[in-house]
């Protein structure tokens, strides 16, 4: 991450630090510090070297991610990505209640974002 955004993350934590009364719920440097590493993380995570698309999986409630694998086409990592979240919802309870626990992103070569949260009905 480059000082930019890391200037950024700093300055939005200072703004919510002066809305907050209570000094025990600030957002610490330290906070900042895990907040920009687990965003580079990620963000490396995300991109392929070789030109291949990735899906990702997302356990929202254990914040567990990984690939879940790496695809030729853009087409194909939707596909993917959208079956699994799709599946993921339905399984959860094995009746008509969904969960949102998993879900599935589909990126390019570049990190940048394709789709597959089917939750937000793209």
């Amino acid at each position: 991450m480059n000082h930019e955004t890391s200037d950024r993350f700093l300055k939005t934590a200072d703004e919510l630090n002066a809305k907050c009364a209570n000094p025990d719920d600030h957002i610490t440097p330290e906070m900042i510090e895990a907040a920009v590493k687990n965003f580079e993380r990620v963000e490396k995570m995300r991109k392929d070297s070789k030109g291949k698309f990735r899906v990702l999986g997302v356990d929202k409630f254990s914040h567990e991610d990984w690939v879940e694998g790496e695809y030729d086409t853009a087409e194909e990592a939707l596909q993917i990505a959208r079956t699994k979240t799709n599946n993921a919802k339905k399984n959860c309870f094995g009746d008509n209640r969904y969960s949102i626990a998993t879900v599935y992103y589909a990126y390019d070569p570049d990190g940048g974002y394709l789709g597959g949260d089917t939750w937000v009905g793209e």
